[in-house]
């Protein structure tokens, strides 16, 4: 661990054989892993939406709405660690 860099300098890091394992990983999920039989849509592939059913619509949209707006949070977040680090060279994590 002591010859990795951190922040995007990372990923100069990686060896050929992890990228090799990373996409081969990121394949295999894509062809193997399919949504459920009577799930709520093609995205559910039963990682905890089971805990979804049975509530009302009106929840269920508050919950899909929280749900969106910490995931674009969490964009704009790593977005701005990435041009930070990029426009100064230094990561946040020494």
């Amino acid at each position: 661990c002591e010859n990795f860099e951190s922040g995007l300098g990372a990923l100069s890091s990686i060896p050929l054989e992890g990228w090799i394992q990373l996409a081969a990983f990121i394949g295999a999920h894509e062809v193997l892993v399919k949504p459920r039989e009577g799930g709520m849509g093609a995205y559910d592939l039963g990682f905890g939406t089971e805990l979804l059913e049975g509530i009302r619509d009106e929840e269920l949209e508050r919950r899909q709405t929280v749900e969106r707006n910490n995931g674009r949070l969490a964009m704009v977040a790593i977005l701005g660690l990435m041009w930070q680090d990029g426009t100064f060279g230094k990561s946040p994590i020494a």
